[in-house]
């Protein structure tokens, strides 16, 4: 039986990368156990990267988001919107309360940081650890059509991807002239999750690594 009501990329990405072991997590709701120390790290960074943008620390620039500094520093001088959960239904209407779990939340999004801007335009920016594979460029343009969602005044979304141990950043644009197309895409990107009825185990080199592999004592045969 599936019993998903609700989604997010993470969701979606680990449904992509072993249908079975996104049941067992978010199905069958079975503890995963710690997260690796660089899961754990990058937690870390990220609720630094809150404070600092919050004003809750001083102004210098803290060493693991030393390589962005000019920007914090620009970023923390706005005033941004900083981790920030949204709720859609399954309109995509946004749902305009802090509790993003009620039973109307089909779509979860959080914001790290975003800046809008008076000529309806904004910067939707997301933080990274680690070293950069590929463009994520799924993740942004869901991103995006979140931004477009939930201030449907925006007409146009600059979306930055921040690596913060590299001093990479990955800029993309988007108009609100794309979001029919992107809406569509997405709706059918998510169907197989919400159709599967099996979860069938993909087998890769991430069964190294899963709480849910036959190796750590799961309940998975890989």
């Amino acid at each position: 039986m599936n019993t998903i009501e609700a989604w997010s990329y993470s969701r979606y990405r680990a449904y992509k990368d072993c249908p079975a072991a996104f049941k067992y997590a978010h199905v069958d709701k079975r503890p995963a156990g710690p997260g690796s120390p660089a899961m754990q790290r990058g937690e870390q960074i990220h609720l630094l990267a809150e404070k600092y943008a919050k004003k809750l620390m001083p102004k210098t620039v803290p060493a693991p988001l030393a390589r962005f500094e000019k920007q914090f520093l620009e970023v923390r001088a706005l005033n941004p919107i900083v981790e920030n959960g949204w709720g859609f239904r399954r309109d995509w209407s946004f749902i305009d309360r802090p509790d993003w779990f009620g039973p109307d939340v089909w779509f979860r999004m959080k914001a790290d940081l975003m800046i809008n801007y008076r000529d309806d335009t904004a910067d939707l920016i997301d933080h990274k650890t680690g070293k950069m594979y590929g463009t994520n460029e799924e993740q942004v343009e869901l991103f995006a059509l979140s931004g477009f969602k939930r201030f449907p005044h925006i007409k146009h979304i600059t979306t930055r991807l921040w690596y913060l141990d590299s001093g990479e950043e990955i800029i993309s644009e988007y108009s609100a002239r794309q979001v029919p197309a992107i809406q569509k895409k997405w709706e059918q990107k998510i169907k197989p999750m919400f159709a599967d009825r099996r979860f069938a185990p993909l087998p890769s080199w991430r069964c190294g690594s899963c709480a849910f592999s036959k190796a750590h004592g799961g309940p998975c045969k890989f």
